[in-house]
């Protein structure tokens, strides 16, 4: 007998042909398993896709026309309609209704006020339907805004001159503001009882606009004017302000003192967000465009001192607003939207042609206009 032979190290004996096919035919099923794998991820990619594109806006329709007196708040609506002032919340929750003591009136409010006013008499009531006083005016009341405890009241007198009535919850005068010789363009609550004013003097040769600004105690805490433009908006921040003007864009303190400026020369404020942090956002679109009808060819974003981006809208858009966080582009048949770096982010269908839309103070929400008719929509 031979002694046992050491195995040799080297080359394996070649494989049969049975286990070459084996092998081949587990290589094709783990290529096929890599395939479905690869396609139901794309499948679901392009489901999600779809659904983004085709679900998310579910218009709700209020119950008033569009040629009716409305105001939206933070979160809720007031409407008049048919004598009676009614308050829905944004999901179209009616939270009361009353009979109002007067015809023809307008409706203005605030989070915690509600006004409505005729040519001569404002009645006021809580955002609860209490009604806390009503007031009546010589001459006439051209308008009325609410802040958190006082309403204020721009009468006109026969000659034509304005001034400004600040009431209380009472209905007590506290103080008016005169302004002879000046056109009061705007007035506003810019917070709680925050409040501004913006007239343009009259009798200028170069147009004048004139920005006053007083606190939650009604004390003046600044006077800003502005030779060689008007306004189109003011932005109010704790320490300093945006002057959107007709040629530039100005930051300011509220003593005047300008701390920076960008040319916005024929482009038209068309929205503006700022946040908790006092990050600020406006939104521009090109002049004239903003009647409704035309289409929004482009918009301009900017974070001052930031970005300034140029981004194009789709065909037939006919309104541009920021949200929280992105922008918007409305179509009849189509929301688009947009993050901050301009990126389009995804097409939102409307079941309803729009004629016109109307983005509310929450930012989420905007009201759709559809053939006199008036719905509520949750923006994507």
């Amino acid at each position: 007998m031979f002694p046992p032979q050491p195995r040799k190290k080297g080359k394996r004996p070649p494989k049969s042909a049975r286990t070459r096919g084996r092998r081949r035919h587990q290589d094709k099923l783990g290529l096929i398993a890599i395939i479905l794998a690869i396609s139901v991820v794309l499948g679901l990619g392009i489901w999600w896709i779809v659904s983004a594109a085709t679900s998310g806006i579910n218009p709700k329709e209020l119950n008033f026309t569009s040629d009716m007196s409305y105001h939206a708040t933070e979160d809720s609506i007031y409407y008049i309609s048919e004598q009676k002032l009614s308050c829905v919340d944004y999901a179209n929750n009616e939270k009361w209704t009353l009979e109002l003591p007067l015809s023809g009136a307008s409706v203005k409010a605030s989070g915690s006020l509600v006004a409505i006013f005729s040519d001569s008499v404002v009645v006021v009531y809580s955002n609860t339907g209490e009604q806390l006083f009503t007031k009546e005016f010589y001459g006439k009341i051209a308008n009325v805004s609410c802040g958190q405890d006082y309403v204020a009241v721009m009468n006109e007198d026969t000659s034509g001159t304005s001034k400004i009535v600040m009431l209380n919850k009472k209905g007590e005068e506290v103080t008016t503001y005169d302004f002879s010789g000046k056109f009061i363009v705007d007035f506003a609550f810019t917070s709680a009882n925050a409040f501004y004013i913006y007239t343009i003097d009259s009798g200028a040769v170069v147009p004048v606009a004139c920005v006053m600004s007083y606190n939650g105690d009604l004390a003046n805490t600044g006077n800003i004017a502005i030779e060689g433009q008007l306004l189109q908006r003011v932005i109010f921040l704790k320490d300093t302000l945006y002057m959107v003007g007709t040629n530039h864009l100005m930051q300011m303190d509220y003593i005047g003192t300008k701390q920076s400026e960008k040319l916005i020369y024929g482009w038209e404020f068309a929205d503006s967000y700022v946040d908790k942090n006092e990050n600020t956002r406006i939104l521009f679109i090109p002049g004239g465009e903003d009647a409704g009808q035309k289409n929004i060819s482009n918009v301009r974003y900017v974070e001052p001192g930031g970005k300034d981006l140029f981004v194009q809208m789709p065909s037939s858009t006919i309104k541009a607003s920021l949200g929280r966080d992105k922008f918007y582009a409305f179509t009849p048949t189509m929301i688009r939207t947009y993050n901050a770096d301009g990126t389009a982010t995804g097409d939102y269908e409307v079941p309803i042609t729009a004629e016109k839309y109307e983005p509310l103070p929450s930012k989420q929400h905007a009201l759709l206009f559809a053939q006199d008719k008036v719905y509520i929509i949750t923006l994507p």
